[in-house]
């Protein structure tokens, strides 16, 4: 089986309520030079991967508190097979690392029963729109199985 390589570049919309007229902004994390194999590592079937955005990451890429409606991923290279049950997490944390799972606090915002990704930008449309607090990281969980 091929592996499914992802760019490490994140990218999400971020509606911002920094002043008094809101306005979608479209924030990059990361330079895209890097890739990995995560979050969509399809060789045993499900996975789970953990992302973590740091409040100064966020903020240095034009990000503040507000609403994320849709994050992306943009995928170099496609492998097999499909993923089954692909679900999206989010939730703010004071968490500076990831070391064991994260079993409470977070917020579903995406799910889908069967997803195969493409290569380039693949975006996903959150159902449940998600309060990012500004102040601090952003954790983002991404499984399937």
């Amino acid at each position: 089986m091929k592996k499914l390589l992802t760019q490490i570049s994140l990218l999400f919309f971020l509606l911002s309520f920094g002043t008094s007229v809101s306005k979608a902004d479209l924030i990059t994390i990361g330079t895209g030079t890097t890739t990995s194999s995560f979050p969509f590592y399809t060789l045993y079937h499900d996975a789970v991967t953990y992302l973590l955005y740091t409040s100064t990451e966020i903020t240095a890429a034009g990000g503040g508190s507000g609403t994320i409606t849709s994050i992306a991923f943009n995928v170099t290279s496609v492998g097999s097979p499909a993923m089954n049950g692909l679900t999206i997490f989010m939730q703010n944390t004071t968490l500076t690392q990831v070391n064991a799972p994260i079993t409470s606090g977070w917020t579903q915002v995406y799910s889908i029963g069967l997803y195969t990704p493409v290569v380039g930008w693949n975006t996903f449309n959150f159902s449940n729109a998600f309060e990012y607090d500004g102040t601090k990281n952003l954790l983002v969980k991404v499984c399937f199985d």
